[in-house]
């Protein structure tokens, strides 16, 4: 998965508006082309995070991969399984004070360019920026574990909340 998202943000990038089944492609990451629990879908994302979204100048190289077919989400799943991760979600949620957190939906970022947006923390740039699970009333949560950081880079990360207010930097 790293290698497949590195050749993205690099030498072998999604075009913009290139055609096909979405934007993206189906890939295999099986050495067998008829394992069906290796098929993901690769895709550019399009959006400007601070210009008009209809721009076809996109200031990012992020792609997103997502298992492509139910038998590759069982089989991400069950990797998660033999991998303890129900005690990852188990300690989040007593941290919350939740229960019964579940995995509903895997995917994979790969992004190595994206322009800074200032130190603006306003609910426009907020609204602006790369956005998921709002207004839910705290009900989902999206957890984002980062595979490969920049050393002595700048913040890679920043969250807001949903007024707007910047929360944190890491």
């Amino acid at each position: 998965i790293t290698e497949l998202m590195r050749g993205h943000t690099s030498s072998r990038p999604i075009l913009l508006g290139e055609t096909g089944h979405g934007g993206g492609r189906f890939v295999n990451l099986s050495q067998n082309n008829n394992d069906n629990h290796s098929k993901w879908y690769v895709r550019r994302t399009k959006r400007t995070y601070h210009d008009d979204s209809s721009s076809n100048n996109n200031n990012n190289n992020m792609h997103q991969l997502s298992p492509a077919n139910e038998q590759t989400h069982e089989r991400v799943l069950r990797i998660l399984a033999t991998g303890r991760f129900d005690t990852v979600l188990k300690g989040i949620g007593n941290a919350l004070g939740v229960h019964g957190l579940a995995v509903y939906h895997v995917s994979f970022h790969g992004v190595s360019h994206i322009e800074q947006l200032g130190e603006s923390s306003s609910m426009q740039h907020a609204k602006q920026q790369h956005t998921h699970v709002t207004e839910t009333g705290g009900g989902v949560y999206k957890l984002i574990i980062p595979l490969l950081l920049e050393e002595n880079a700048p913040p890679e990360l920043i969250l807001w909340d949903d007024n707007g207010d910047e929360t944190w930097r890491g």
